[in-house]
């Protein structure tokens, strides 16, 4: 597979992975309330983000994410992504699943 399939089976795994958790939470909202559409799906923090935008106004706009850094622990439980800021210095995430992902 190229990098652009893996890239796009990437996010589709994220897009089940959240479906996954709505369905065993037993109600469905947000963006699977209407069909995705056309074309290749959005990275699934950038839709999310996108659809927050729509409820609460006042939000600033939310773009694309394009991540500085992103990188996974050998063993799988941890993740951590810095995105720069432009004049403001950078934003760093960092999750931890102590079962590994």
């Amino acid at each position: 597979m190229n990098d652009i399939c893996m890239e796009e089976a990437r996010i589709q795994n994220q897009y089940a992975q959240y479906l996954k958790i709505m369905v065993k939470s037993g109600s469905l909202y947000g963006i699977y309330h209407k069909p995705p559409p056309a074309g290749p799906l959005r990275p699934l923090p950038e839709a999310l983000g996108t659809e927050l935008g729509r409820k609460i106004p006042s939000l600033p706009a939310f773009g694309p994410i394009d991540p500085y850094i992103c990188q996974k622990s050998p063993d799988g439980k941890a993740f951590l992504s810095i995105k720069k800021i432009p004049g403001h210095g950078a934003y760093v995430y960092m999750g931890v699943n102590p079962n590994g992902v």
